[in-house]
C-alpha cells in the first residue's frame, strides 16, 4: 500500500513524498512486499495452527469465493469512496447531501442481499454470482460515462444498479465458503473470505486513488496555459480536489476555471469507475469456476463435509 501511495509523478500530499514508479524506493517497497508475502505463506504452511490454513484454498468453493470477494471489494469500496466526492465536487451538492448520497446504494444492497439469500436455495453459485457481477458491470458502465452535466437523480439510479449487484454477492460468497467445510473450520472459512474482501477494498481504493490523482495532475498541466493570469501557487491551490469541497474556497475560483476543474475531476473520477468495470469483469470470469456447485441440502451436508475433510488432508 505504501508503494502505491508513494508512487507516481504527482505533487506531494499529506506529507507523503512521491517517487517515480521505476525509482529504487518504489521498486524496493514492492520487492519487500513480495518477500514478506512469500515468508508469510511459508510460515503458514509449516505451523500447526496457521492464521489462514492454506489447505482451505484446495477447496473450489473457497478459492473461487476468495477471488470473487477480492474483486467485489475493489469495486465496492471504490464506489463508496468516490461517489460522494463526485456528488459534491462535480455535481455541486451540499456537504450534508453528499453525506447521505450513498443511502440508495445501501438500500438496494440490503434488498438484493435478501433476494440472493432466497435464490441460493434454487440456483447454483455460478448463476447468482455471474448475474450479480453482470449487473455491477452495467452500473459501473453507466458511471464511467458521467460528466459535469450528470444530475443527482442519474447518479442515484446508477448507484441502485451497482448496489443491487453487490448485495446478491454477499450471502452467496459467505454461504459457499461455509458449506464447503465442516463445523470445525466454518469460522475460519468465513473469516478468510471476508478478509480477502477487505484486502480487495484496501488495494482497490489505493490503486484508484493513484489513478485519479495522476489523471487530475495531467489535466491541470493541460489547462495551465489557458490561465496564465492566475498565479501558479493560487492555481495549484484551486487544483486540489479538496478546494471544490470547501464553499469559501470554491467561491474564489473564477467561473471559467471552476468549470475546467470540474471537468478534469469528472474525467479523473470516471476513470476510476472504468477500473471498476475491469475488476468486476475479472470477478465474473472467476465465477465460472464455481462450476455446478450449489448450497447442499441438509441431508447432503454431512457427506459434503466429510468429502471436504478428506480432500484437505
Amino acid at each position: 500500500m505504501l508503494a502505491i501511495e508513494m508512487g507516481g509523478n504527482g505533487p506531494s500530499e499529506g506529507g507523503i513524498t512521491k517517487y517515480p514508479w521505476d525509482s529504487p524506493q518504489i521498486i524496493g517497497l514492492f520487492g519487500a512486499s513480495l518477500l514478506l508475502i512469500l515468508i508469510f505463506i511459508w510460515i503458514e504452511s509449516k505451523v500447526k495452527e496457521p492464521i489462514i490454513p492454506l489447505k482451505l484454498f484446495k477447496l473450489q468453493a473457497i478459492s473461487v469465493s476468495s477471488i470473487v470477494g477480492f474483486m467485489m471489494g475493489m469495486g465496492m469500496f471504490g464506489a463508496i469512496t468516490y461517489i460522494p466526492l463526485y456528488s459534491q465536487a462535480v455535481i455541486g451538492t451540499s456537504a450534508s447531501h453528499s453525506g447521505y448520497i450513498l443511502t440508495p446504494l445501501m438500500l438496494s444492497l440490503i434488498l438484493s442481499s435478501i433476494l440472493g439469500g432466497i435464490l441460493i436455495k434454487k440456483l447454483s453459485y455460478r448463476t447468482i454470482v455471474m448475474s450479480a457481477m453482470a449487473i455491477m458491470t452495467v452500473g459501473y458502465l453507466f458511471m464511467s460515462q458521467m460528466d459535469v452535466n450528470t444530475t443527482s437523480l442519474e447518479l442515484i439510479l446508477y448507484m441502485i444498479i451497482i448496489g443491487f449487484g453487490m448485495g446478491a454477492l454477499m450471502p452467496v460468497l459467505t454461504i459457499a465458503a461455509q458449506s464447503a467445510v465442516g463445523h470445525d473450520l466454518r469460522g475460519v472459512a468465513t473469516s478468510t473470505t471476508q478478509f480477502t474482501r477487505s484486502i480487495g477494498g484496501t488495494v482497490g481504493v489505493a490503486i484508484m486513488g493513484v489513478i485519479m490523482t495522476n489523471n487530475m495532475t495531467s489535466g491541470i498541466k493541460d489547462i495551465q496555459g489557458d490561465f496564465t493570469d492566475i498565479p501558479g501557487d493560487k492555481l495549484a491551490q484551486f487544483a486540489n480536489p479538496q478546494s471544490l469541497l470547501q464553499p469559501e474556497v470554491k467561491a474564489q475560483i473564477p467561473d471559467k476555471l471552476l468549470a475546467a476543474l470540474q471537468g478534469i475531476l469528472s474525467h479523473a473520477i470516471t476513470s476510476v469507475f472504468v477500473i471498476g468495470i475491469v475488476v468486476v469483469l475479472i470477478g465474473l470470469v472467476a465465477a465460472i469456476f464455481f462450476g455446478k456447485l450449489r448450497m447442499p441440502r441438509s441431508e447432503q451436508s454431512k457427506e459434503a463435509f466429510k468429502a471436504a475433510s478428506v480432500d484437505m488432508h
